[in-house]
């Protein structure tokens, strides 16, 4: 049973990027992409997300350049800027092309 507004999203057919960092070490996971509930993996091992990253050089060894990366990326996908909105709405936060 889901437990969380995250968890909820999670069901349903809807799409859930969630990017987890590790306090303490400063260490941020990749940026994993969920369907329907299903772990899908990294949006890297996506063809279908490939135009939303290839054209970017940031240096992902980098915690800088991870926190660069990935809103950069995950604002191409909604199609919208990243602003405190986005982060601070509960719930389904942008509506994504069917393509």
């Amino acid at each position: 049973m889901p437990d969380s507004g995250s968890d909820l999203l999670r069901l349903g057919g809807q799409r859930v990027f969630d990017v987890s960092c590790i306090s303490g070490i400063e260490e941020i996971e990749e940026l994993f992409y969920t369907h329907g509930g299903v772990s899908m993996g990294t949006i890297y091992d996506k063809e279908e997300y490939r135009a939303y990253w290839d054209d970017l050089q940031y240096d992902l060894e980098s915690t800088d350049g991870q926190l660069e990366e990935y809103p950069t990326i995950l604002g191409r996908v909604a199609g919208r800027f990243l602003d405190h909105d986005l982060f601070s709405t509960q719930g389904l936060l942008v509506q994504l092309p069917p393509d």
